[in-house]
């Protein structure tokens, strides 16, 4: 990600925390051979592939979030800031869910294991993360997300947002 200019970061002071990379969680893939790390500075989540034998690790191609956007949702150029990340392990697939602390945005995806360090990710959610709510200031922002566990003995997924500058809980 190219650094924002003075400008951009004068008119858009969400930009100011996008001048270098800012990892903000690891967490570890359902397979256990996966850390998936959001990193809210550059619109991504970084991969590390894991070997189980020496606890090393090697950084492989991330997700770059705007990259995987419906072409109206690509257009729209402020930051998204990924901050926090969880998984959904259903029956037979894995769902990765974005929470995105500068545009509270919320996208699931279907995470599809391709090969030996190798992914696909196919775009299946995107909200924002206050309802109805559009008249939001700017010190609003999306702060943790949680999978519930029915997700895993029913199928039925319940993903929760949480905001504490809005007092808002939120769950779809």
């Amino acid at each position: 990600m190219l650094k924002p200019s003075e400008d951009e970061i004068k008119n858009e002071p969400k930009r100011k925390v996008q001048v270098q990379a800012r990892p903000h969680q690891a967490v570890v893939d359902p397979t256990g051979n996966y850390l998936f790390v959001p990193d809210l500075g550059n619109d991504m989540v970084r991969i590390f592939s894991i070997d189980n034998s020496t606890l090393g690790y090697k950084e492989i191609p991330g997700l770059v979030i705007r990259e995987t956007l419906s072409a109206s949702n690509k257009n729209d150029k402020r930051p998204m800031g990924a901050r926090h990340i969880a998984f959904a392990k259903g029956m037979s697939k894995t769902f990765l869910y974005v929470l995105n602390e500068l545009s509270n945005t919320v996208i699931g995806y279907d995470v599809n294991y391709t090969g030996k360090d190798s992914f696909s990710f196919s775009l299946v959610h995107f909200s924002n993360t206050h309802g109805e709510a559009s008249d939001l200031n700017s010190t609003v922002a999306a702060a943790e997300i949680q999978i519930s566990v029915s997700l895993l003995l029913s199928c039925t997924s319940r993903v929760y947002l949480a905001n504490p500058y809005f007092s808002l809980i939120r769950g779809f």
